[in-house]
């Protein structure tokens, strides 16, 4: 059943009831923090393409409490319509919604707290005709340009796990839909960029659909896709199908790959998460994307949310177990290192490692460090390996992190004689969140102009 998700140019809804009480203590103690209403986040609109089906996912939390003891109650309702729909698990988070005709509905989710406070946020589903059938691309032609590690397990499907994986496509036609459903794990982003104009690209809700309508008004002539995976490492994959064109489409050669190739290891900083400014997790927006983007390079991205050297946080696993695949979650999956070689490789991670700190003696941190700089080497002899750290508060004034990195990097030099090794940290922001959108272009322009500094041989594929 085709239906998709249309351009989206405003943020997302964060519709709240608010009016809370604050309480205090005892005379003389101090205030409890005001009571805070859940917080519930949805797709803001979609658009179904000749179906009477779509399925409505939303995500609530509650900022006070612990949603595993106490759970949110949470409920779909249909706000407006051009008539009746059935609403299947109405109590649920994800729900299929049926019997719909062309037009446009409302539909609202609420989530309840125990304390009986609630918020909402509504989302829009277009209901239109069938398109043309239009020209079929599939996964596996040769004029998709993909960069990121890429899994093909079957003919006609290429699975995108990691973040910031990247399929490029130059077209002509008017209009473009991009056939994917989601994989494992939970619901992944995508973002569409059309023409280079990544401000108004769209941001794609990736779900047990197929057919997502990009664009069906573009002018007559040459245009460029490119299709970035969004979410975590943690989250699910997206199974990428092809393009339909319109009739009179074609899509042409794709666009010379860059000359310079970076590649980074790391965790959330690295994905994108928890970007305060940000719908959702953004690799586009975080630093190590932004730092290719600056140094006109190639790049991939090895990041998952809570991933550490020897501990992550939350996390039963770490960069050494799961580096070698080409998606974070199928260890079966492994990723050919003779397939694409970096020059440059920035290893930023230990942010998670912090957080177990005096539970595991700092010589297994620094043991372990030293021991994955020699395995990046043994797959890559002639890249420039960056031990980086940043920015979180494991580079805070007084951290032994970076310390713990230097050392590392001191053992591997004695023990190897390797000299195309060295450290680079991001100056510390101030604060333990993670950063915001400016606060990672700020670090990407730092990491940019600390590998400009080191000339043009730098990009060699030669020593």
């Amino acid at each position: 059943m085709p239906v998709e998700l249309q351009r989206i140019s405003l943020p997302l809804l964060f519709l709240t009831a608010m009016g809370w009480s604050a309480a205090t203590l005892a005379a003389g103690a101090a205030a409890t923090p005001p009571a805070r209403p859940p917080v519930v986040k949805v797709c803001p609109e979609k658009l179904v393409l000749g179906g009477a089906e779509v399925l409505l996912e939303g995500e609530a939390s509650d900022p006070d409490g612990d949603a595993k003891r106490h759970p949110l109650r949470c409920m779909w309702t249909q706000v407006a319509g051009p008539g009746p729909a059935e609403i299947v698990k109405a109590g649920d988070l994800r729900t299929p919604v049926r019997r719909l005709v062309q037009g446009c509905y409302t539909f609202r989710l609420t989530a309840t707290d125990p304390a009986e406070m609630n918020a909402f946020a509504e989302t829009t589903v277009e209901v239109r005709p069938a398109p043309p059938p239009g020209i079929q691309i599939t996964a596996d032609d040769p004029h998709l340009q993909f960069t990121g590690r890429t899994w093909r397990p079957a003919a006609g499907m290429v699975e995108l796990g990691w973040p910031g994986v990247t399929m490029k496509a130059r077209f002509s036609g008017t209009s473009l839909r991009i056939r994917m459903n989601q994989g494992w794990g939970p619901p992944p982003k995508a973002l569409a960029i059309l023409d280079g104009k990544a401000d108004t690209a769209a941001l794609i809700y990736v779900d047990n659909r197929t057919d997502y309508l990009i664009a069906d008004k573009l002018a007559p002539g040459e245009h460029a896709l490119e299709l970035v995976r969004l979410g975590g490492g943690w989250q699910g994959a997206i199974e990428f199908r092809g393009l339909v064109l319109d009739a009179g489409g074609a899509l042409l050669p794709p666009p010379p790959r860059p000359a310079r190739r970076i590649e980074f290891y790391g965790d959330s900083i690295t994905e994108g998460s928890y970007m305060e400014d940000q719908e959702v997790c953004n690799a586009y927006r975080a630093y190590a994307m932004t730092t290719a983007r600056l140094l006109e390079a190639e790049a991939h991205l090895l990041a998952k949310g809570g991933l550490g050297m020897v501990r992550g946080y939350a996390l039963p696993q770490t960069l050494p177990g799961i580096y070698d695949r080409a998606v974070p979650m199928r260890g079966d999956a492994k990723w050919d290192f003779q397939s694409w070689t970096p020059q440059v490789v920035v290893l930023n991670i230990f942010q998670n490692d912090k957080w177990t700190q005096g539970q595991v003696p700092a010589e297994e941190f620094i043991a372990a460090y030293s021991k994955f700089l020699g395995t990046l080497r043994g797959h890559y002899p002639r890249a420039t390996l960056v031990a980086a750290l940043g920015s979180m508060d494991a580079v805070a004034p007084g951290s032994a992190w970076p310390d713990y990195v230097r050392q590392a990097v001191e053992r591997h030099r004695i023990a190897t004689g390797d000299k195309r090794v060295g450290t680079f940290f991001f100056p510390f922001l101030g604060r333990r969140a993670h950063p915001n959108t400016r606060e990672a272009a700020a670090m990407a322009e730092a990491l940019a102009a600390h590998l400009r500094a080191q000339g043009e041989a730098l990009w060699q594929d030669t020593p």
